[in-house]
């Protein structure tokens, strides 16, 4: 059985279960595998062959055993190409490293406090990022894409000169001394403000070492946390200070633009008011009237509008509303920022917050009527499924796109049938309990898993008095029609409190092992002593193979993150965090690492409203080969993020940084995101993806089959796919040399390495 065939009943891994596009890369070479093409025309090619035997021989008269035995053959050959249909886990699209972005094109999180503050330093004509945070040193993230699809480098710190200002950096840039260039004010922890002028150029900035509170800037006393804003439009930057008591200090700059000069501060002026504690202001025309509005973050998390009803040189702000426009409440001290990062027009928001984070709201309204949309939660249209949002994903209507089916507290499973694409999802209002679904009692966390190996995809769920229900699929892969419940069957038993079922083949055996999480925070392994179609589960082991009690609630997931052939672990918990097991062992003989909190970019979700019991799932949500998280929260969100792989060869940041028209490229095996040293250029190959738009797979321009490619951007592109048999698409790109297996027979050949 090689590494591929061994996930062909594997509906369940990981509780998620869809496409996988496979992109081979030098140190992830499969030998004696043919190329992606090859592959999905052999997979479409044992699907009707399969589907055609049975039609035959289910004419046949009588009860030969040669006629049973190829019946048997026969379905088991559907079920596989079937259950790799829906199998979401397998390898990722490289042996790279899995870099995990919660929306924020690569945007890195800090220590924490992070403080953002949106100007492009380089001249460039896009926007680059420095965030302040708790330690005091400003984080610098060059915009390496463009201005309408940013896509930001490593964090540098202390870049160009700004030097660490003690605690609580807050930096704010803009030309204070009216040479053109953009200078820099930092605020800090102990109420002093910095200026460090810029004495290089627009594009080559140069910091000089910093004066504390120039121009008549004064100490404010604690948490400084300046902005610059031309609030009286008298041509010149006047000066809004926030602090620690939640007020806003106005300096009218009473100098010029070349020479500022500010009066002493006033205390909330124009309307302004206190907001709690530690103001943090920002000001933008958020309306498109021609005069700013404010902003102010506060330390509860909440950010309070103020909006202008004056003009423009004579403000005046009417009472604040609390996080409007769809902007949300974060765990705690947020700071908000504006800026239009993707080129459309209108200002989208940022706020960084107490864990680090800055998040971007994108603005999907107007200049004039803002909207913002969370990039980070309930992704892709799907909508908040009240407490406890436990997800899976799976192509359960045989579209080829992945569905999602989110349990909750009520223990309810809600629907959300994807509209959209396999690459560009858009989930549907959700429907409850459908297929013949029930309520689960309560905490529903449910599972796919192809359990009775008829080729399509069953449903688990876990509860909360620690049971599992299974509801067979009598319908089809296209149509389910899920029949009664039945309690702990197949030898399953109750985990005692709060059961959070995955189901994945851990033994390399052919068939779907269940690992189920629980309320202590144990996860419990029953082996499957039976076989792919006829599951028979030993009595449980409580943390085998290196696993361990990571905090209460217990909620495992299972992928290969790191490409090595054999199934790492995700397990979330009550904290917030996601725990990870590497999987040192072997894919027979799994051996978990000590954890590791939130890996890969990974984070706590308690940075948003403090939420807790994480429910980790890992899918293709974006089509783009590589597997993604998505994390149920507390408080009904789930978060997505992003796999940004890097690779463990040569990174690519999939940006034509130089604007040639060509997706830059580095033999930096340590690189991050890139400004290309070198380019691809002939060794270019089929990375399932349309980079040019025109509705083609791109392709390697000379034709071969080479699969140890890079990414690429096309020179020539592959012929137009042929139309799907039986409903299965371009989705079944995992299929390896299946013949080898002998369609119902265990193979004991070595698995592919």
């Amino acid at each position: 059985m090689t590494r591929f065939q061994r996930f062909a009943p594997a509906g369940g891994i990981g509780r998620n279960v869809g496409p996988i596009v496979t992109r081979s890369r030098p140190r992830a070479t499969h030998r004696g595998m043919p190329p992606a093409p090859e592959r999905r025309q052999q997979a479409r090619q044992l699907m009707r062959e399969a589907s055609a035997e049975l039609a035959r021989l289910r004419r046949i008269r009588g009860a030969y055993r040669k006629t049973a035995r190829r019946i048997a053959r026969a379905r088991a050959q559907l079920a596989l190409a079937a259950a790799l249909l829906a199998a979401a886990v397998a390898e990722p699209a490289f042996a790279g490293t899995p870099r995990f972005d919660n929306g924020v094109f690569g945007l890195a999180h800090t220590t924490s406090s992070a403080v953002p503050s949106f100007a492009d330093i380089d001249g460039d004509g896009d926007l680059d990022v420095f965030v302040g945070e708790r330690f005091g040193v400003t984080s610098f993230f060059e915009n390496t894409g463009s201005a309408g699809a940013p896509a930001f480098a490593a964090a540098s710190i202390g870049a160009f000169g700004l030097s660490d200002v003690g605690w609580n950096s807050s930096p704010e840039l803009a030309d204070l001394d009216g040479d053109g260039d953009l200078d820099a004010l930092v605020g800090e922890r102990y109420g002093d403000t910095f200026f460090f002028e810029n004495t290089g150029s627009t594009v080559a900035p140069a910091f000089a070492p910093p004066s504390a509170n120039p121009f008549g800037l004064v100490n404010i006393g604690m948490r400084a946390a300046p902005a610059l804003a031309d609030l009286d439009d008298d041509g010149d930057l006047d000066a809004l200070v926030g602090e620690v008591g939640g007020n806003t200090l106005f300096l009218e700059n009473t100098g010029t633009a070349s020479a500022p000069a500010f009066a002493p501060p006033d205390t909330n002026p124009f309307g302004l008011a206190d907001v709690g504690d530690r103001s943090v202001p920002t000001f933008a025309d958020v309306d498109g009237d021609g005069d700013l509005d404010a902003f102010v973050g506060e330390f509860y998390g909440s950010t309070y509008f103020f909006l202008n009803t004056g003009t423009a040189s004579a403000p005046a702000f009417a009472p604040p509303a609390v996080d409007v426009f769809g902007l949300e409440a974060l765990a705690s001290s947020v700071s908000p920022a504006f800026a239009d990062i993707d080129g459309d027009g209108d200002l989208d928001a940022f706020v960084g917050e107490f864990y680090g984070s800055t998040f971007l709201f994108r603005n999907t309204g107007t200049a004039a009527a803002p909207s913002f949309a969370s990039a980070s939660t309930n992704p892709f249209g799907s909508a908040a499924v009240a407490e406890f949002p436990s997800p899976a994903f799976a192509d359960l209507d045989g579209d080829g796109d992945l569905d999602a089916l989110v349990g909750n507290k009520a223990g309810d499973a809600l629907f959300f049938e994807n509209t959209g694409t396999a690459a560009v999802p858009a989930l549907a209002a959700p429907l409850t309990n459908p297929f013949g679904l029930a309520k689960a009692v309560a905490y529903a966390s449910p599972a796919f898993a192809d359990l009775d190996g008829d080729g399509d995809l069953d449903v688990l769920v876990g509860n909360r008095p620690g049971n599992t229900l299974f509801f067979q699929n009598t319908g089809t892969p296209g149509a389910p029609a899920f029949a009664p419940p039945s309690t702990n069957p197949f030898g399953l038993a109750d985990v005692g409190f709060r059961a959070a079922p995955a189901f994945v083949d851990l033994d390399d055996d052919g068939d779907l092992d269940a690992v189920i999480g629980n309320s202590v925070g144990n996860a419990l392994f029953f082996r499957n002593t039976g076989t792919a179609a006829a599951p028979a589960f030993a009595a449980p082991a409580t943390n085998p193979f290196g696993l361990a009690v990571v905090g209460l609630q217990a909620a495992p997931a299972f992928a290969d993150l790191d490409g090595d052939g054999d199934l790492d672990v995700f397990i979330g918990d009550l904290s917030g965090s996601t725990s990870f097991f590497e999987n040192t062992g072997t894919a027979s003989a799994p051996a978990f690492a000590p954890p590791v909190a939130n890996a890969y970019g990974l984070l706590n979700v308690a940075s948003w409203t403090g939420q807790t019991f994480t429910m980790p799932a890992f899918a293709d949500l974006d089509g783009d080969g590589d597997l993604d998280a998505s994390i149920g929260g507390y408080l009904g969100r789930i978060f997505y993020f992003e796999n940004r792989e890097l690779d463990a060869d040569a990174c690519t940041d999939g940006v034509d940084n130089d604007g040639d028209g060509r997706i830059d490229y580095s033999a930096d095996a340590g690189c991050a995101s890139v400004s290309d040293t070198s380019e691809l250029s002939t060794r270019q190959c089929d990375n399932g993806v349309d980079d040019d738009g025109d509705t083609r797979i791109d392709w390697r321009s000379d034709g071969g089959g080479d699969p140890e490619c890079v990414s690429l951007n096309d020179n020539a592109e592959a012929p137009s796919p042929p139309p799907p048999a039986c409903g299965i698409g371009p989705e079944l790109l995992l299929l390896a040399p299946l013949l080898s297996a002998g369609y119902g027979r265990k193979s004991r050949s070595k698995r592919v390495r």
